[in-house]
């Protein structure tokens, strides 16, 4: 099915590239097994900063939340979204990686916004 978020994203915004990068890890026999990461082709999408309402609904579990930013993907993709998927930025974000901390994808009405918050390693 075709993405498209006309409609849902004001024209205003720019548009950058994204890439979606996937770890392919996990345990087998009981036993964990790194993986190597796999890269998207580029995406289209718009990049807003979080609103504080936002952030503090998704801060519920305790989780520490860094730089939160609400990405719309614009383009057609074969959308395979996971909380912990990684993401790259082609703008003033780029040499940052960020993490999807949550996701709303409505295939049927061709909607699929991410949060994503900075990669830190503080704990």
């Amino acid at each position: 099915m075709k993405l498209s978020m006309s409609g849902h994203v004001s024209g205003i915004l720019k548009t950058h590239n994204a890439t979606q990068r996937k770890i392919t890890a996990g345990y087998v026999d009981g036993i964990w097994v790194g993986g190597a990461s796999v890269d998207s082709a580029p995406i289209d999408v718009n990049i807003q900063p979080a609103s504080m309402r936002e952030i503090q609904s998704l801060t519920l579990g305790g989780r520490r939340i860094n730089d939160t930013r609400r990405v719309y993907i614009n383009t057609s993709v074969a959308v395979s979204l996971a909380e912990g998927d990684l993401w790259l930025f082609d703008n003033e974000l780029s040499g940052k990686t960020y993490e999807c901390i949550s996701f709303d994808y409505r295939p049927t009405r061709d909607y699929c916004k991410l949060f994503v918050s900075i990669v830190t390693d503080n704990v």
